[in-house]
């Protein structure tokens, strides 16, 4: 029986106890991995990184004895994936990265982003080649190589990223200010106060524990109310929540305010030193107030689908040098082309520091509520039942905007809302997500019932907005 490999918006991801975390399915993917670096025509060398997670270790093992000699492996050791990215960048010798890490899901999640020689991410096409050696080789008895590879220590990775970090910024541009970060107990707990207090910051930490069983719980940048509170007790200028790979960052500045990724383009774009930037790149997901702010300040907005590598894609073709997304995935095209929450933060603040706006004060948010409903299984979002509903409510509320899309790395339906007021957003996120609830509970239940779940029914479609 041929298995899907769940690839989504940024790689693979899952619960790391199952498919396609087992032996068999990772022998199988180291296979199809080697075979597909044959065809690229890159150096025969892999570089592995990983996050804090306790299943890491297994997985990088077991892909590793399955790769053969004819391959050089590199073991980068616990980094975030943006250092992972700059080292393929800087060191030739790779015509493979892969990321251990489930970015901000939680423990018992685990993933795979894959990224070619250079740092680039590997394209749909390249998943699709993947997949196909994969079902070759997952019908084949696991065999371990006869001359299995050794794994080498690359203990580079840190000097090749924060020399790249290191010429974007003034030394000590950061003295005299306290700033508080939230590792989420993840990849960034031990670089990210070595370059802050580099640039001269004073640095209180939390949520640095390397033991992988608590990464992003109740922490980082998907829940910010620890930041939140370390600032406010200790009073400090400022603080930064990550994800658990470094890749997200969000804000709180000294009066407890919470700036998302949305807020922090904004201050970044307003950078004096910023020129001929091109249009700043959201995603649909963006808040409104974005737009008008960069408008009054001659600058334009477009708007991306959901997701870095489409965010990514629209910055080359609008030759924009900023881009990202609310969640806090913020890419800077002159340092690197994938987005890095460390970088990202200094270049806040450099912006910041540079036009005393001390406040991080960035513009007036529309009001937007988000929430997400569980979904066993992805139906179309055409289907009859569910796109009457979404429809109805665009008709009902023309005054208020919709978006509603599955996420690529979680078996969830997330559900959008902006609207006038608070109160407005509230009451429409409440009933539409009832509603849509109501809906896929039931369809689940007829497919399970009949059994016959089809392909036509299934699928993980754009969002509707």
């Amino acid at each position: 029986m041929k298995y899907q490999l769940p690839f989504g918006t940024h790689g693979i991801r899952g619960n790391a106890q199952l498919a396609p975390f087992t032996k068999k399915h990772l022998a199988s993917l180291a296979q199809a991995l080697e075979l597909f670096i044959e065809t690229k025509n890159v150096p025969k060398g892999i570089i592995i990184g990983y996050d804090t997670r306790t299943s890491a270790p297994f997985i990088k093992t077991t892909l590793c004895k399955n790769f053969t000699s004819s391959l050089f492996i590199a073991d980068a050791g616990m980094l975030p994936t943006p250092a992972l990215i700059q080292t393929l960048k800087k060191d030739a010798s790779f015509g493979l990265g892969i990321m251990i890490t489930a970015s901000h899901n939680p423990a018992q999640d685990n993933g795979l982003k894959f990224f070619l020689q250079a740092g680039v991410e590997i394209s749909k096409e390249d998943e699709i080649r993947i997949q196909n050696l994969f079902d070759q080789s997952f019908l084949q008895p696991i065999h371990e190589p006869q001359a299995q590879n050794a794994r080498h220590a690359y203990d580079n990775s840190f000097e090749l990223y924060f020399t790249q970090i290191k010429k974007k910024f003034a030394p000590r541009f950061l003295s005299g200010l306290h700033i508080g970060l939230d590792c989420a107990n993840g990849a960034t707990s031990t670089y990210a106060p070595i370059i802050f207090k580099h640039f001269g910051a004073k640095v209180t930490t939390i949520n640095t524990s390397l033991s992988g069983s608590a990464i992003n719980k109740d922490c980082g940048s998907n829940h910010p109310d620890q930041i939140k509170a370390l600032v406010i007790a200790n009073k400090l200028f400022c603080g930064f929540a990550f994800d658990g790979d470094g890749d997200r960052v969000v804000a709180i500045n000294s009066h407890g305010m919470l700036k998302n990724g949305d807020d922090l383009m904004s201050i970044i774009a307003t950078n004096p030193i910023r020129k001929k930037q091109g249009p700043v790149i959201g995603t649909v997901m963006s808040n409104s107030g974005l737009k008008k702010h960069l408008s009054k300040n001659n600058l334009t907005f477009e708007a991306s689908n959901v997701g870095e590598s489409e965010v990514v894609k629209s910055m080359l073709k609008n030759q924009s040098s900023l881009g990202g997304e609310p969640s806090g995935h913020i890419i800077i095209k002159e340092y690197l082309l994938a987005s890095d929450g460390i970088f990202a933060a200094l270049a806040a603040l450099d912006s910041i520091l540079l036009t005393n706006n001390l406040s991080f004060t960035s513009f007036d948010h529309q009001p937007q509520l988000s929430k997400s409903i569980s979904t066993p299984m992805k139906f179309q979002l055409n289907l009859p039942e569910i796109k009457t509903i979404i429809e109805n409510y665009k008709t009902s509320y023309n005054d208020a905007q919709f978006l509603i899309r599955y996420s690529g790395t979680e078996p969830l339906l997330r559900i959008s809302v902006e609207a006038s007021t608070t109160q407005h957003a509230a009451m429409l996120l409440h009933a539409l997500s009832l509603d849509l609830s109501t809906v896929i509970t039931r369809l689940t239940k007829n497919s399970v019932d009949k059994n016959e779940q089809s392909d036509r029914e299934i699928s993980t479609l754009p969002a509707i907005i």
